[in-house]
């Protein structure tokens, strides 16, 4: 075996549940396998470009109190700005909710809270209040989540 034969380097074919040995494989099937395979991971990476593209700018309102309330978001959303109108602190927490949301550091009343994804990423944001209640302005840009 020459230091340039393949043979070790070639893809494992599986056939009705039973390892095919590739030397089997005709070449010009094994080319057709090879360019199928790099046609959809090209595909998935243009849909995963184009998810970077948003939708649109989405505005809401909500009031929080000491109960965690969830916000789904279905398109998810690439990135938005939290304004935290009061009179109340908040707490936030994204896509999870694990733990005790109150330990997150809290966004003061009059503050901003913002973040910013390359791609759709949020689909759920938490929000509760330390103590009382308060307003929540939510300044979000859309995206368009790839399966």
């Amino acid at each position: 075996m020459s230091e340039y034969d393949n043979t070790n380097n070639l893809p494992e074919i599986i056939q009705d549940g039973q390892k095919i040995s590739s030397e089997r494989i005709d070449p010009n099937v094994m080319q057709l396998i090879f360019q199928a395979a790099q046609t959809a991971q090209m595909v998935k990476l243009r849909k995963l470009e184009e998810s970077k593209i948003p939708l649109g700018l989405l505005s809401k309102s909500y009031v929080a109190t000491e109960e965690v309330k969830v916000i789904d978001l279905d398109p998810p959303w690439i990135s938005f700005v939290l304004r935290n109108v009061g009179p109340g602190d908040v707490v936030i927490r994204l896509n999870e909710l694990e733990g005790d949301i109150s330990t997150e550091a809290p966004i003061s009343s009059g503050s901003d809270f913002s973040i910013d994804h390359e791609y759709p990423i949020i689909k759920k944001i938490y929000i509760a209040t330390t103590s009382g209640s308060a307003v929540v302005r939510l300044f979000g840009e859309q995206g368009k989540w790839v399966v």
